[in-house]
């Protein structure tokens, strides 16, 4: 096993004497690890149970279709800069056919075999305020 891939591998399920895997699970933000090509390659329990079982393949599939290019200019810019980007907002979709939206924050996992790190946090509640507003 590639020496990046162990490391990664390690940390996520509790190496170094902590159970990371775990610890996510019980966040309230989700957490996806991407591959290069945006492929899921693991996803927290809070993901998996609000985007269905079938978590695997393209994330950017889970997205409402509008939303995806924002994303992928977010990820674009996140790799030429290799700083922090501004989070964005994106609309899930979810096996019930709803909508949810949740603001994506994506950082780059230096000497990871999983090179990108998604952390969602559900904003419905104050997309529904700013709706109301309006």
């Amino acid at each position: 096993m590639p020496q990046n891939k162990k490391r990664n591998q390690s940390v996520w399920e509790g190496g170094n004497g902590f159970p990371y895997a775990a610890f996510v699970d019980m966040l309230p933000v989700g957490v996806i690890l991407l591959s290069a090509d945006l492929g899921v390659v693991s996803a927290s329990r809070h993901c998996s149970v609000l985007l269905g079982a079938d978590i695997g393949g393209d994330v950017t599939k889970f997205m409402f279709a509008d939303d995806r290019d924002d994303f992928r200019f977010q990820v674009a810019r996140l790799r030429l800069s290799q700083k922090p980007v501004p989070e964005v907002d994106i609309r899930f979709l979810l096996p019930d056919g709803g909508l949810a939206w949740m603001s994506v924050a994506t950082m780059l996992v230096p000497d990871a075999a999983t090179p990108l790190l998604l952390c969602l946090t559900n904003i419905d509640e104050r997309k529904r305020v700013e709706v109301e507003r309006r």
